[in-house]
């Protein structure tokens, strides 16, 4: 292992008392040592030629390993030449610590190191500000912050004035200035807490541990490591174990990049979350907007219904006006058949008739007036039919704009899609994850209790002679179940978090869906518009061909004026009767008009309706 990669946190505490066996060390002798509460087994990679057996009550699976108490140790007396633990006693419940600095001397034949913080105002303060960090920035509080605050740092007096009691001689040497390992602190644990800050974290690291470390032993101290001598053991010498306490060449610097690369980070971090925030309310926006389009939808579900009436009516209205030309045109046959019949007839009437021609003049002159009026009229039917025209024309421009709009919305509405499906994405991500974690949680939790069983079932085996130590650990045992019940109520949480997430997932999926089935009701909406343009503009052409007609009956009977009275009453008869037809035909057509008005007023209502619904979008915030 690269122990100058390690956490400067350990790599302190360590590196440490390292040196201190180090500088006991007879020559080259390779040492037989106890690790005390080192189940993690970093000792090996800074002592990796000497013997080191690990005790800890918590299982790993580093080997060799001693399920045991540090309280009651499981060894013989003096059978290792040191005894060492690193930020171990604080944890040790206060009633247990006099028997753990006494078993670590028992088993000892010449050295115990005990390193780690002990009691002091500063040092508690330095705690209590490293925690309300973690819970305020974070959002986290640290498990043996909190031991350390429920149990309280040991007393470094008692504890050398328990040595000194055992026999011993004693010496204390302090590492890491508190002020700076309180900063320090802060910086790695916040740099470990965010996966994108490890890389600068591990090159800050090794940057401490390689240059820092050494020089950074100012008082007031974190740390210290209390040193007992026994059975005649020489203490290590004080000086060869501090250097100069001035700051490396180049500190200074790499501490302001460091600081800068971390305010750097804080503010895209701060973007971050403000543009998370900014998604959360368009999202809560769109679920309003959202049910705006189904008050909407129901609204022009309504207004088609009342529109399928009206064609209905204007359908039948145009079957009623079929049947009246049908009519017409069955009057004009019969007229026809009278007028071959009296042809036969004319020439004997010829006289008579020329006698009347003077009369009639006056009534020919007649009927040349009304016959331009005809012309006029249809002048004007012709140009509302241009104008009808015009309107269709519009009309259409009108309805390619509105689907060009609606592809440019549909564009838009799936690239809303493909977005919410790479949350979706980075969601179904998180739950993976959040699996994984709970299922390393809940096999750690059960190595955890198998591990516990053991200790009780080699416990009840001494019952007899180990009534103390039965009491003991039963004390621990009932500790360890806190702990497991805590975690199990925070893998509770988490579970009740994830269907939370489920949750919120299947109701993004949801509105898209709705989202579609809106757009495809519009899509039929504007069809059946299309088809009623289609229709009125069938009805335009067949006016048209009706006045044609009428033109044609006009210019047919101008042409028999001359036959006769008979003829020419008969003529004027059917003109009268083309009159009216023309001027039902002009009621019809200025019906037909206020009726394509209405149409018209319909779609511009449909169409401010579509664009409060669908469009134009606001931007995304």
């Amino acid at each position: 292992m690269d122990v100058e990669a390690l956490p400067f946190d350990q790599y302190q505490r360590y590196a440490l008392v390292t040196e201190v066996v180090n500088e006991v060390r007879r020559g080259k002798e390779r040492l037989s040592i106890l690790d005390v509460g080192g189940r993690t087994a970093l000792l090996r990679s800074f002592l990796s030629g000497d013997a080191i057996t690990l005790v800890d009550l918590e299982p790993s699976e580093e080997r060799p390993l001693v399920l045991g108490d540090g309280s009651r140790l499981p060894f013989a007396d003096r059978s290792f030449d040191l005894v060492l633990a690193f930020d171990t006693l604080e944890h040790v419940p206060v009633p247990r610590r006099a028997a753990f600095v006494s078993e670590c001397a028992r088993v000892a034949r010449r050295h115990v190191v005990l390193a780690g913080p002990y009691q002091s105002p500063e040092v508690e303060e330095a705690e209590r500000l490293l925690q309300q960090f973690l819970k305020d920035k974070l959002g986290v509080e640290h498990r043996y912050l909190e031991e350390h605050r429920h149990n309280g740092l040991p007393d470094r007096a008692a504890t050398e004035a328990q040595f000194a009691g055992l026999g011993a001689r004693v010496a204390s040497f302090g590492h890491g200035n508190l002020d700076r390992w309180l900063a320090l602190i802060c910086l790695s644990m916040y740099m470990d807490y965010r996966p994108e800050l490890r890389g600068i974290a591990a090159r800050f690291q090794r940057f401490y541990n390689a240059r820092m470390y050494a020089s950074d032993h100012v008082a007031p101290v974190y740390r210290h490591a209390v040193v007992a001598a026994l059975g005649g053991a020489e203490l290590p010498r004080m000086e060869r174990l501090t250097r100069p306490a001035s700051a490396p060449p180049g500190a200074t610097r790499r501490i302001e990049e460091l600081a800068f690369e971390l305010a750097a980070f804080e503010r895209a971090q701060g973007a971050l979350l403000e543009e998370k925030a900014k998604l959360e309310r368009g999202l809560a926006e769109l679920r309003t907007d959202l049910a705006g389009h189904k008050t909407t939808l129901a609204d022009a579900e309504a207004r088609k219904a009342e529109q399928k009436a009206v064609i209905e009516t204007l359908e039948r209205d145009l079957d009623a006006h079929k049947a009246s030309i049908a009519d017409l045109q069955r009057d004009l046959a019969a007229q026809v058949v009278r007028f071959e019949e009296s042809e036969r007839g004319r020439a004997l009437e010829r006289e008579a008739l020329e006698r009347d021609l003077a009369d009639h003049k006056a009534v020919v002159q007649e009927l040349e007036r009304e016959f331009d009026e005809c012309r006029k009229v249809l002048e004007e039917v012709r140009k509302l039919a241009a104008t009808y025209e015009r309107e269709l024309e519009v009309l259409r421009a009108l309805r390619e704009r509105e689907l060009g709009e609606a592809s440019t919305m549909r564009g838009e509405l799936e690239a809303r899609i493909a977005e919410h499906a790479a949350n979706a994405a980075v969601l179904e991500a998180d739950l993976h994850a959040h699996k994984a974690t709970l299922a390393a949680e809940r096999a750690a939790r059960a190595d955890e209790a198998q591990a516990l069983r053991d200790v009780i079932a080699s416990v009840e085996r001494d019952r007899d002679e180990r009534g103390r130590v039965i009491q003991n650990l039963e004390a621990d045992l009932a500790e360890h179940r806190a702990v497991v019940r805590s975690l199990e109520a925070e893998v509770e949480a988490r579970g009740a978090a994830l269907a939370a997430a489920r949750n919120d997932l299947d109701q993004h999926r949801a509105v898209l869906y709705a989202r579609e089935q809106e757009l495809a009701e519009f899509r039929a909406v504007v069809a059946a518009l299309e088809a009623d343009l289609a229709g009125h503009r069938a009805v335009v052409n067949e006016l048209r061909q009706r006045a044609a007609g009428l033109d044609a009956a006009l210019e047919a009977v101008t042409h028999e004026r001359n036959v006769g009275a008979q003829a020419l009453a008969g003529a004027r008869g059917e003109i009268d009767r083309a009159r009216e037809a023309l001027a039902a035909q002009h009621a019809e057509l200025l019906a037909r008009d206020a009726t394509i008005e209405a149409l018209r007023a319909e779609l511009r209502s449909r169409w401010r309706t579509f664009q409060r619904a669908f469009g134009p979008r606001r931007p995304m915030p």
